[in-house]
Parts: C-alpha cells; structure tokens; sequence
C-alpha cells in the first residue's frame, strides 16, 4: 500500500447537497494511517461530532469516487481568519467506488498481492532468447522477450475459491528500455459477498499468518482490491464488467521496509513442494484457525513487533508451545471433574498434617494439580505429538535430536521461563545473550513443526524443506 493525498471535496451521505460539501484533504500512510482535514467549515454547518465507529464519508478527488469508513473526530483548530480546520481519523479507504450505508460495503470477491508471494509462488510467465553474432562474443543481435499467460486455478476451501492470479505490467520508452514486471495476487471468492471485516479478519489475515510460516518472514498485504457486482463500468471494449475498488487501511505495528526478497534457499516451505496436496493443507490450515487463535496471535504476533526484548519473545514463545499442548490434546494429569471431587479430601489431610501457616500456600498450589506441568508438555510436545516427526528432530543434531539433548533442552527452557517469570533462583536458566536468543530461535522451529503436524505436511518434505534451512542458522 503506497502513501498517497487527494484533495478534494466530502460530505455526510444523508446530506448530499451542495451547501453541506467541504474541502478538504485525505492523506494516507500505510502505517500511520488515514486523515482527513477538513479546512474551512463552520461546525455548524458541517457536524463534527462523528464518535461512533463505522460512520461514513463520500467524496471526489480527481474525478474519482471514494469512500471513507469508520471515521472518527480527532479535534479542530480555529485559524487567524475565523475559520476552522476539522481532522478526522479514516479507519478504511475505498477508492473508485460510494458506499453510502454500511451494509453495502460487501464485496464478491477480493484479490490480495501479499508481500513476498512472488517468491513463494516461484511461477513466471517470462521467457528469453538471444542469437549472437558469429564474430563479436559480447554482442546480441537478436533477443526475443516473451510471456505466455499463466492460468489461474481455483481450488475449494470451506465456503470460498481460492486462487493464483498474475499481472503483467509493461513500462519504457521502447526506444532504449523496456521492463515488464509479474505481480501474483491471491483471488477469494466467496460463495456469498462478505463483508469487508470479514475478509480482512478471516481471509487476510490467516492467509497471511499461513504465507509467514511457509515463507518464514513478516508477509505483509500491499495491493488490496475488491469487486462489488453492483458497482460497474465499461472496460474498452464497451462490456460492462464489476469496477476494481482500491482498498487501503493501516498496517499497525508493521515496518515499511521489507529488505531484499528471499532467495529459493532462504524459504521454509516453497509452494511447489507442497503444490500437490495444497488444498488440503490450507483446508486443514482454515480448520484449525479457531482452535490454534491464541497461539497463532503469540506466535506470528512475533512477526509485525518492529523491535522487541529478547527475554519477552522467548516467553511468548514458550507460552505459545504450553496453549498449544492444551488447546489441541484437551490432555490432564487426571480428569477435571474427577480430581475436583475428591480435592476436600487432598485439603482435609493437608490441614491436618501442615503447619497452619504453609496450609493455605499448599492447599491453593493443589488447585490445579490435575494439569500437566510445563517439563511434561514439553516432552509430551517431542515425544508423542511431534511423533511423525521423530527422523526430521533426529536431523536438527544441533537442535533437540537425542534423547539427551532433549532432557536437557527441557531442563533449559523450563529454568529460563521460571527464572524470566519470578526472577528467582537462576539454577539452570540460560543467562548469555547469545544463547537465549539460541534458545528463541529453536523455540520457533519446534512450534513450526507443531504448526506442520496439524497441516499433516509429510515428514520426508518437512525433512527436505525446512530442516535444510534451519541447518543454516543454527
């Protein structure tokens, strides 16, 4: 999403005449977000008092319709010359289209280009040739550029379509450059128009945490437009199609700059190796978004933090893989239920046999006697829920391979989560930074493979993908 302004004039869409339209000026950054100044209106005559979300906003700039959604006041200033400037805050911009009550902002279909998904992808329409002159070794005398078109298939995911769509742009003075680049977009299309929350709070957003495990970065959406069927145009050829609305809202929390690309080598799982059986990953992905919520908020939350401390991320971290064991095997020491009726009994004998002034302290440790503790989650995480992964943990040698390796892994992440909760007792908790930040980084490749588990990404193409790049930093 690019930063942009547009002046231009604004209204009320239940006040549409000219004597209620103000100037103004729209500005927008992906970051920061949206404004609009309103310069030179009397509050009188244009309300100001906009506190409800979801309050809407018409206007024109440069010949185009747009709508401003979830617009929220954010004060006014009185110049020297009476007159006074109104700033409100924009949650969301839609660009080519007027959305006059909240209920018509739905759209039939939405196409994202993701940050990265080029990469990730790794399909190109492009093709070159060259002939070289017979005598002259550095001279090309003929070359032929070419582009063959690549189908977009779709696939069915719960109540949507899903499907790779890709656009060609062409740019030069076709006298000394020309440069065509490939855009892939991500096409929904769902069996009903949804809401424009929706498919920013269900679609985007666990596709973009699915495209962060994969890829193994911060994903980001740049491009995003949506399709309503009741807001139409005429393409060149004179046929009335649906009319692309431009879709821009602020990416919180997130950084601009998303440095070089990453190479082939650097990406966890590449689409082409799991290309075959991808609909059922992401079926299996979408299935699982509800369940695993808290722990993919913790973990890819890592992701769109710009800095943190490294003593905070290893124990999101180390929560995220203690949710995980809990929400996905609903496991207990001993059943709830089971252990609560026979807990006067456990409190009756401590009191009896406890000084007084340690019974409490017991009695409320004994509450919750029927969970696993977090050296038992762990080992039940290695041993039995990561159990189709045994030969590719084997692989990470210097990772949690062996049996003692493992044991004391455990040993260490359960003293550094103690020692960075209670700031007690050090005893085996890694202190060096280095090694922590270690500790983190091996964190996240076990709750990788958690993640791989509940996909059911076969062993061998987890071991070929992903241990190969995590050989590399470790």
């Amino acid at each position: 999403m690019r930063e942009f302004e547009h002046k231009g004039r604004w209204w009320y869409p239940a006040v549409d005449d000219e004597d209620s339209k103000a100037l103004g000026t729209l500005k927008f950054h992906p970051i920061k977000g949206a404004t609009l100044e309103v310069l030179g209106r009397d509050f009188s005559t244009f309300p100001h008092d906009i506190e409800v979300p979801g309050k809407i906003l018409l206007g024109y700039s440069e010949g185009l319709p747009i709508t401003l959604y979830e617009v929220v006041s954010d004060g006014f200033a009185i110049r020297d010359d009476g007159y006074s400037n109104t700033t409100y805050r924009v949650g969301v911009i839609f660009v080519g289209v007027h959305f006059e009550k909240e209920e018509d902002i739905i759209f039939d279909s939405m196409s994202i280009h993701f940050s990265h998904l080029t990469e990730w992808v790794g399909k190109s329409g492009f093709s070159v040739s060259f002939k070289k002159h017979p005598n002259r070794w550095a001279t090309h005398v003929e070359g032929e550029f070419k582009y063959t078109p690549i189908e977009t298939q779709y696939i069915q995911i719960q109540d949507f379509k899903l499907g790779f769509d890709y656009e060609l742009e062409v740019i030069g003075d076709l006298f000394k450059e020309i440069r065509a680049k490939q855009t892939t977009y991500v096409d929904i299309i769902p069996d009903i128009p949804k809401t424009f929350h929706h498919y920013h709070d269900y679609f985007i957003y666990n596709l973009r945490n699915f495209l962060t495990l994969s890829i193994g970065r911060r994903v980001l959406p740049f491009i995003v437009t949506g399709m309503n069927k009741e807001h139409t145009h005429k393409n060149r050829v004179g046929i009335e199609v649906p009319r692309d609305i431009s879709i821009y809202y602020s990416r919180t929390g997130a950084e601009l700059e998303q440095g070089a690309p990453p190479s082939q080598r650097d990406i966890v799982i590449k689409y082409s190796a799991i290309e075959k059986d991808f609909a059922k990953y992401l079926q299996n992905w979408f299935d699982k978004v509800e369940s695993l919520h808290d722990v993919m908020n913790l973990y890819f939350g890592l992701f769109y933090i710009p800095k943190i401390y490294e003593h905070l991320e290893f124990l999101s971290l180390i929560q995220a893989l203690e949710i995980y064991h809990r929400q996905v095997t609903k496991s207990e020491r001993i059943p709830r239920a089971e252990y609560e009726e026979f807990l006067p009994s456990i409190e009756q004998a401590i009191r009896s046999i406890v000084d007084e002034k340690y019974a409490d302290l017991v009695v409320e440790h004994m509450k919750y006697g029927f969970q696993y503790n977090l050296r038992k989650r762990l080992n039940l995480i290695l041993n039995e829920r990561l159990h189709p992964y045994q030969d590719t943990l084997n692989n990470l040698n210097n990772l949690i391979g062996g049996k003692k390796k493992r044991e004391d892994f455990i040993s260490e992440v359960v003293a550094t989560r103690n020692y960075l909760t209670h700031y007690g007792d050090q005893g085996e908790a890694v202190m060096d930074f280095s090694e922590r930040v270690n500790l983190s980084r091996q964190l996240r490749y076990l709750i990788q493979l958690c993640f791989f588990v509940e996909l059911e990404i076969p062993p061998e193409v987890i071991t070929k993908e992903a241990v190969q790049r995590w050989h590399r930093y470790i």
